[in-house]
């Protein structure tokens, strides 16, 4: 099997791991056959399915009456890497459904749906596009934009992380919750964010892990002559060293947003 067990944190292919962050399933469907080539373990949980009811079938029979009209592009012609969400019901109970293409698969992301309310009023959005029309540095566009994410996302604590000569980093701004402690001014070292982490980061802008404590979902695949590029997923499991790196940070949960410049980090 081409997708298994992470190796070395520095140099593994943190892409092509065969697990997955268990608040979501993932199904996996050949875009030549239109069946289903994999799934995570936990898919029962969400399709009331095992991986043995739904592996080798063809995936309209098993999300029949659950996916919106747009699922039904498995867009044969060309890679989707930009993930199309879209809302739907599952055993009554609302959802989110993501998917996006890449190679011969399309790759479909589950989750279940959470009450929303509008984020900002049309006029704090407004005010938010004057402050950009108005930035005219670089530091000045990036600050603004950590300060709306921090609103978006009311985490406790929101970096501002700009990356110096040689991929070093330092942290440049922060948005702090009370008692939260702050790490304005920290450099860290190359090795805390490495090539093939920061190939990711460059590719895939947002990232989530959604718990450091929650056991990851594996995958099941039909065959063992299966590989996944994990690369845009948003359910992709991170490396056990970086679970390690949060938790000695006593953090609980993480949500990374990459500001890229002419195709680099910056």
């Amino acid at each position: 099997m081409a997708n298994g067990p992470f190796g070395n944190c520095k140099i593994a292919e943190l892409h092509k791991t065969d697990k997955i962050q268990s608040y979501g399933c993932m199904l996996v469907i050949d875009r030549q056959t239109n069946t289903l080539i994999a799934c995570s373990d936990n898919v029962e949980r969400f399709l009331s399915l095992t991986s043995d009811n739904i592996l080798g079938r063809h995936w309209d029979t098993v999300l029949q009456g659950i996916v919106l009209a747009q699922m039904r592009e498995i867009n044969r012609g060309q890679d989707l890497t930009m993930s199309r969400m879209s809302e739907a019901k599952i055993n009554g109970k609302s959802c989110i459904i993501a998917h996006h293409s890449v190679n011969e698969c399309c790759i479909v992301e589950i989750e279940w749906a959470k009450d929303t309310q509008e984020l900002a009023a049309s006029h704090e959005k407004a005010e938010f596009i004057n402050k950009l029309k108005k930035a005219t540095k670089a530091r000045d566009c990036a600050r603004i934009l950590m300060d709306k994410v921090a609103t978006l996302i009311d985490f406790d604590r929101v970096l501002l992380y700009e990356f110096l000569p040689e991929w070093h980093g330092e942290v440049i701004a922060e948005v702090l919750k009370p008692r939260i402690e702050g790490f304005l001014g920290l450099r860290f070292p190359a090795s805390d964010v490495p090539a093939n982490a920061r190939r990711v980061y460059t590719l895939n802008q947002q990232r989530l892990i959604a718990s450091v404590v929650e056991p990851t979902s594996s995958l099941v695949f039909v065959n063992n002559n299966i590989e996944l590029d994990l690369t845009w997923s948003q359910l992709r499991a991170v490396h056990p060293v970086h679970i390690q790196y949060l938790k000695n940070l006593a953090v609980e949960a993480s949500f990374s947003v990459s500001l890229v410049c002419n195709g680099q980090l910056w």
